[in-house]
């Protein structure tokens, strides 16, 4: 199965930088699941958690808010 390539950055430092199997963002407009070969946009974000899935594991990351630039290969979060 493809992957997707996740960044996700604050001001500080840089949180997550992974090849995931699908990453779950808390979007303005509800909950968006990303694969490998979604569509682009920019999505902005509302405080909430972001669920990393990979393999068997899910990683989440609560975040203030921000905005997600999706691309079909990469994923990359500001907050």
């Amino acid at each position: 199965v493809p992957k997707i390539n996740c960044k996700l950055l604050t001001l500080d430092s840089k949180i997550l930088d992974k090849d995931l199997d699908m990453i779950v963002i808390p979007g303005k407009e509800g909950e968006l699941g990303i694969l490998s070969g979604h569509v682009p946009m920019i999505v902005a974000l509302k405080k909430g958690q972001i669920k990393a899935y990979l393999e068997n594991t899910m990683m989440t990351y609560d975040i203030e808010g921000g905005f997600a630039h999706i691309t079909k290969d990469r994923c990359n979060i500001l907050s």
